[in-house]
């Protein structure tokens, strides 16, 4: 469904499922650009360029591969 929604968590558990969703992406089986995100995680005060931030974690291991539209990514 192109226009899904997802809730996605940051860490080292997701990363294999992360890997296989771009793989999927990268062989145009899949297409993120039209789905909404809501990052599961944060913490208060955090923005995204911070190290410790977790949106920021997810954005280098996922979203910048995945072809999400940072409009429909919500914090």
């Amino acid at each position: 469904k192109s226009d899904a929604v997802f809730s996605l968590p940051t860490g080292s558990t997701p990363l294999g499922l992360f890997n296989e969703l771009l793989a999927r992406v990268s062989s145009g089986t899949l297409d993120f650009s039209r789905a909404h995100l809501f990052c599961l995680d944060e913490y208060v005060g955090v923005n995204r360029e911070d190290p410790n931030s977790l949106t920021g974690f997810l954005d280098r291991s996922f979203l910048h591969g995945a072809g999400f539209d940072p409009d429909r990514v919500h914090i």
